[in-house]
């Protein structure tokens, strides 16, 4: 029996195995002393529950097993492609005999792109089942895009799909040389400076990385994900449940080191000044910590120069595409609805329901205000970046990554489709701490 036969026959850990590995589930892992764990059956059994997939006893495991082999034989594209931004790419439509594809990507930004179907289907696919029609593998080749979620469509014959197109970030360019390097591990937050709110912020992230490479010869900093929390009461806490991995937080901000608090008239700079925290040294107080400048950043925003605001918001879209817009629709209406949108009315609880565009156009002005404090938080970061290889930097600033996302954040709302319903993840065991 060959790994993608019929799995008529198979035992009940054997039909679990196989499922398991064709939905991507792990039944094994191996601790952080290399010692080999299997997971619980149960385990397996219930992420596989929430994919919709039934393997509660082993007819049910082997019909599933079966049935998965036949729908990926009958597929046309795969679910997902992932391409690397900027480069070009091919990927395999699977199309009846005698039919010729016909491709195309929308963009994120609605951009349509025309791909290339090179003459002459290629071989029957080696999973082909016996008892479906035979298809053909048919070579799409997907010209550079620009990062984004994208959407791949192929008309071949009658039949027409469509699947996600992931463009990824271009990779860093490698060094040649092989030194050692070092660096430090920094918990942003909790190295506020003496003139940031009483919490550490990007202009002290700058600071720290610059007279690390400049008087230490530190070649990286380390610091917890910046990813974008809560920011409505309770304000999250934690850097490692964020509402969105695709944005930043805004609560790290440096007011005075934006152009528009540089470019106020004095007496609105000192009214600015006057929402200063007055916090302790030794607490980080979240909640009091971004009230203050959400006011102090409010005021900065409403006054400035309503040419220079367009243009900013016009660039923020622009390199964040309508994603921008989606979070801070999401941002704008938890400050109305509190910050889990399973909470909201009905007809607001995902970025595509039936109320979600008159919302939009309700909340306009303060989607505005959250778009600019992303171009904020990017500009500001470029800045600390740009202060590490200043100081002499090999690496740079390098950011920690949350395993996941608050199933009640801006991730979830904007794209439930690629999250699992009712499936939580937490921090996996380690040398420090075994039980995880």
């Amino acid at each position: 029996m060959t790994a993608d036969s019929p799995a008529e026959g198979l035992t009940s850990a054997a039909a679990l195995e196989r499922l398991a590995r064709a939905y991507g589930v792990a039944t094994r892992y191996d601790d952080a002393d290399g010692v080999p764990h299997a997971v619980a059956p149960e385990t397996v059994v219930a992420v596989l529950a929430s994919f919709g997939v039934d393997a509660s006893t082993p007819r049910s495991a082997a019909d599933a097993v079966a049935d998965h082999l036949r729908q990926r034989s009958s597929r046309v594209l795969p679910p997902v492609v992932v391409v690397r931004s900027g480069q070009p790419a091919s990927t395999i439509a699977r199309v009846t005999p005698g039919t010729r594809a016909q491709a195309q990507v929308t963009t994120d930004a609605g951009a349509v792109i025309g791909c290339s179907t090179p003459a002459g289907p290629g071989p029957a696919p080696a999973d082909a089942s016996a008892d479906l029609p035979p298809r053909h593998q048919q070579v799409i080749r997907i010209p550079a895009l620009p990062p984004g979620w994208h959407q791949l469509s192929v008309q071949a014959g009658a039949e027409s799909r469509s699947c996600t197109l992931l463009a990824t970030p271009p990779g860093g360019a490698r060094r040649p040389e092989r030194r050692r390097r070092w660096g430090w591990a920094a918990q942003l937050y909790a190295l506020p400076s003496s003139t940031s709110w009483g919490i550490g912020d990007l202009a002290d992230l700058a600071e720290l990385a610059s007279v690390s490479g400049r008087e230490f010869g530190a070649d990286l900093v380390v610091c917890n994900p910046l990813h974008a929390g809560a920011l409505t009461r309770p304000v999250e806490d934690s850097p490692y449940s964020p509402s969105s991995r695709q944005f930043h937080n805004p609560i790290y901000l440096r007011v005075d080191a934006t152009p528009e608090y540089r470019a106020a008239p004095p007496d609105v700079r000192r009214l600015v000044d006057a929402h200063r925290p007055d916090v302790g040294a030794d607490l980080i107080d979240r909640e009091r910590v971004w009230r203050a400048k959400q006011a102090a950043l409010e005021m900065l925003f409403e006054q400035s120069d309503p040419a220079l605001r367009a243009e900013r918001l016009h660039r923020a879209r622009a390199e964040h595409g309508p994603a921008v817009d989606t979070f801070a629709l999401f941002s704008a209406a938890a400050e109305r609805y509190g910050r889990r949108w399973p909470d909201w009315p009905a007809g607001l609880r995902s970025a595509d329901d039936a109320l979600v565009p008159a919302l939009r156009a309700q909340l306009a002005g303060r989607i505005d205000f959250h778009v600019w404090l992303q171009a904020l938080c990017r500009e500001q970061l470029l800045a600390a970046a740009e202060a590490a290889r200043a100081g002499g930097m090999a690496v740079g600033i390098v950011h920690d990554l949350a395993v996941g996302v608050d199933p009640g954040g801006a991730d979830a709302w904007a794209r439930p489709d690629l999250l699992v319903r009712g499936m939580t993840i937490g921090a996996p065991p380690d040398g420090f701490y075994s039980a995880g």
